[in-house]
C-alpha cells in the first residue's frame, strides 16, 4: 500500500471518483509546506512544492458534469457562490492508472506541471502562517473517526447511509491536476515525487480568491487551455 503511513490503506474509488484512505492507528502527521507569497494584479497566492501523497491526502475534487462550451462555463460562474460541492469533471480512472504506470516504470519519468489548489473559506484543519508562508495541517480536524469493535480507524471519506450522501472530508480543493495527483498517489515511486503547487486562499478580503474567482479560474483552465 502507498500513503502517508506504513499502515495507510489507499484505494482508487470509482464510486467517489477519487482516491480514499483508511488510517488504522492514529491520524497522520505531515510537516508544514513551505510556501512563498506571490502577487499578481489584485490577488495574492502562494507557490511551493509538496509530495504527491501529501497533496492527495489533503485534497478533494467536488465534481460537475462536463462543460461543453464557453456558454456552459459562463452560466456556471454566475452561480458559483452557491455551488460549493460541484467543481470538476469526474475522474477518468484509465487516465489515472496510466499516470501511475508512467511514474512507476522509469526513474527518469517526471511530471513537473503545477497542481493548482484552493483553500475555501470554511476549510477545517488547514492553517496558513502568512508571515512565514508555512501551511500546516491537523488531520484530526477533518478526518472521520470510525469505531470498529476494539479499535478505531480514521477515514477521509464516509459512504452513504441513513439518508446522508457520500462525503469526502479533505479540506483543500484541486482546481487543476486531479489526474496527476491521484495517479502519482497510487504509485509507490510517484507518491514520493515532489510536485510544484500553487495555493489560492479563499475569502472575501481584497487580495483573496472568492468562490466565484476560483470558479472563473477553473473554467478558464478547462475551456481556454
Amino acid at each position: 500500500n502507498v500513503g502517508l503511513t506504513e499502515t495507510t490503506e489507499t484505494y482508487l474509488s470509482s464510486r467517489l471518483a477519487s482516491t480514499r484512505h483508511d488510517y488504522s492507528k492514529d491520524a497522520p502527521v505531515i510537516e508544514p509546506w513551505e510556501l512563498h507569497k506571490a502577487i499578481q494584479g489584485n490577488y495574492t497566492f502562494y507557490v511551493g512544492a509538496a509530495k504527491a501523497k501529501e497533496i492527495d491526502a489533503v485534497s478533494r475534487v467536488p465534481s460537475i458534469e462536463p462543460l461543453d462550451s464557453a456558454k456552459d462555463g459562463a452560466r456556471w460562474i454566475l452561480n458559483a457562490d452557491t455551488l460549493t460541492e460541484t467543481w470538476q469533471r469526474k475522474l477518468d480512472e484509465k487516465r489515472v492508472k496510466a499516470i501511475a504506470n508512467f511514474a512507476q516504470t522509469s526513474e527518469s519519468n517526471s511530471i513537473v506541471n503545477s497542481i493548482i489548489l484552493y483553500i475555501p473559506p470554511d476549510a477545517q484543519g488547514v492553517y496558513l502562517d502568512a508571515e512565514s508562508g508555512q501551511l500546516s495541517f491537523d488531520f484530526n480536524e477533518f478526518l472521520a473517526r470510525i469505531d470498529v469493535e476494539t479499535h478505531h480507524i480514521y477515514r477521509d471519506y464516509t459512504l452513504e447511509g441513513g439518508g446522508v450522501p457520500d462525503k469526502d472530508h479533505r479540506p483543500i480543493w484541486i482546481l487543476d491536476g486531479q489526474h496527476r495527483t491521484r495517479g502519482l498517489a497510487i504509485s509507490a515511486r510517484g507518491s514520493e515525487l515532489m510536485l510544484p503547487i500553487i495555493v489560492l486562499i479563499g475569502g472575501e478580503e481584497p487580495n483573496d480568491f472568492s468562490l466565484s474567482d476560483a470558479a472563473k479560474l477553473f473554467t478558464e483552465i478547462n475551456t481556454l487551455n
